[in-house]
């Protein structure tokens, strides 16, 4: 929720290509308003989202041992498509980060995302979170 310019808040919710976006001025009732995206506006983010999810999956079944910035980029691109940029591969004490930038195939767009998984002694798997970052 944000302000918007007459001194009101703005919520705005996303659900697949609609649109909703509700407003509140003080002294009056909440408004709302429906909008469509075109599918190709929403491809890109949502192709990414599923790149994303494709990921966690990767880095979460890789032995420890093979997480390394080559290690992954193969996991992640293993065809060499360049839908995964690894930039970086950081071990510090019992977790394993990952930046990499994602990217969707359509029109450039691109997204970097920090994969953090836990790499306990031993040469284990474990599950990875995915957070998107300004930059790698």
């Amino acid at each position: 929720m944000g302000p918007d310019t007459t001194g009101g808040a703005v919520v705005t919710g996303r659900a697949n290509r609609l649109v909703t976006t509700y407003t509140y001025r003080p002294g009056q009732a909440w408004t709302s308003r429906i909008s469509e995206r075109d599918d190709d506006v929403c491809r890109p983010g949502t192709e990414i989202g599923h790149m994303v999810r494709l990921a966690l999956r990767r880095i979460s079944g890789m032995y420890a041992g093979d997480l390394t910035r080559a290690g992954v980029q193969n996991a992640l691109d293993p065809t060499g498509r360049r839908s995964f940029d690894v930039k970086s591969v950081v071990r510090e004490g019992d977790t394993t980060t990952v930046s990499a930038v994602v990217s969707s195939s359509g029109p450039a767009v691109d997204q970097c995302y920090r994969f953090t998984r836990p790499t306990p002694g031993g040469d284990g798997r474990g599950p990875a979170t995915a957070v998107p970052a300004s930059s790698c």
